[in-house]
């Protein structure tokens, strides 16, 4: 069965339609005339694909002639130049990126129309000099940065030592008391207290008890515990004591033992009119100025760290209801009769073996020294 010219030629437009549409994507209009120059069908020329048309890097272009040209990527410079220019295409430039980068791009119409931030939740800011990714250093021509070494037994007892190395021990911190162990307060007491009441009746060193001679004086007659106490206040009676035998060279020894700590804590008198000036005196005068600088005068010796008290007072007390330090009863005349529970020691004097009793406060304590 023959065919119409019409129908033919109905039948050449439809196929020149069909190839026009594959070739350029485009739709051509046609008029009544077939689709030769005179048949008033009008081919549209396929123009020339830009970067919002799909002609970015990584997809075929068209040239001036609407046939396929060889896959050309384009420069990072045009690319940013485009990214300016069509603020839409930032997608396209997020999938670019992340071909690059090795990240998988999201699927169509479900990426984010702008390039995202590291940072959750804050925009990447767009630069004229940087891409909108940057580029791994593969790609960007930088050689890669090496991976830090896996972290093996090695390296962990390497950190281990270094943790204890920084840890060191701590020296041996020692409290001595001034009167009473370093200087001889009941000795000048009853010195001073005969040479100025000849005629009053006084107590013997072997007959004193308790800590406070004024309590002791108060039993033998009320009105003597004023006149006791006038000899301790009086101006130079602290820096007039004798000191302890054997006292101020074990204080020395005792300074210059190795990781050991000497500090001198005593408790002025409430009347401190001239009792603190001569007690950092009488310091200065017999140990020298570097005791000087170890000096603590408190009411309170529980507030103060150490690990020793070297003191002649039998009981202490304070703020503190467990000082840090052991307490360490220095024998004196007013404490000799006293009976010492098993846990508590005592020094009978200089003499003593007062090395072994700091040694066996070594090590017990340790610093952070970082």
């Amino acid at each position: 069965m023959s065919s119409s010219p019409r129908s033919s030629t109905h039948t050449s437009q439809e196929s020149s339609t069909v190839f026009h549409f594959k070739a350029t994507g485009r739709p051509h209009e046609s008029g009544p005339g077939g689709s030769g120059p005179g048949s008033g069908v009008r081919r549209v020329p396929a123009p020339r694909p830009t970067s919002r048309e799909g002609g970015g890097p990584g997809t075929r272009g068209r040239d001036s002639r609407g046939g396929a040209s060889p896959t050309k990527l384009k420069e990072p410079r045009d690319l940013r130049q485009d990214l300016r220019s069509f603020p839409a295409a930032w997608g396209a430039a997020d999938v670019h990126a992340g071909a690059l980068s090795g990240r998988p791009a999201p699927p169509p119409g479900e990426g984010p129309a702008y390039p995202q931030s590291r940072v959750p939740g804050r925009p990447m800011q767009m630069s004229a000099g940087a891409p909108a990714h940057p580029a791994p250093p593969e790609v960007a021509g930088r050689a890669p940065t090496p991976l830090p070494p896996a972290r093996g037994p090695r390296l962990e007892c390497a950190a281990m030592a270094a943790a204890m190395a920084a840890r060191r021990v701590r020296p041996v911190r020692v409290l001595v008391d001034m009167d009473g162990v370093l200087a001889d307060f009941e000795g000048g007491l009853l010195r001073g207290f005969r040479r100025r009441f000849p005629g009053e009746p006084h107590v013997a060193l072997e007959e004193r008890r308790g800590f406070l001679a004024r309590e002791q004086y108060r039993a033998l007659r009320p009105d003597l515990a004023d006149k006791v106490a006038s000899v301790y206040e009086a101006p130079g009676f602290f820096l007039d004591l004798e000191p302890i035998p054997g006292a101020l060279e074990a204080m020395q020894e005792m300074n210059n033992m190795q990781d050991t700590e000497v500090f001198i804590c005593s408790s002025p008198l409430l009347n401190y009119e001239h009792c603190v000036g001569e007690k950092y005196r009488w310091v200065e005068n017999h140990l020298g100025p570097q005791f000087v600088e170890r000096i603590i005068l408190t009411r309170d010796k529980t507030v103060v760290l150490g690990d020793l008290l070297i003191d002649d007072k039998d009981t202490i007390r304070g703020q503190e209801e467990t000082p840090s330090w052991e307490h360490i009863l220095f024998t004196c005349c007013h404490n000799q009769h006293l009976a010492l529970p098993p846990t508590r020691r005592r020094l009978l004097s200089w003499s003593d073996n007062w090395r072994e009793i700091i040694e066996s406060k070594r090590g017990a304590r340790t610093v952070d020294s970082r």
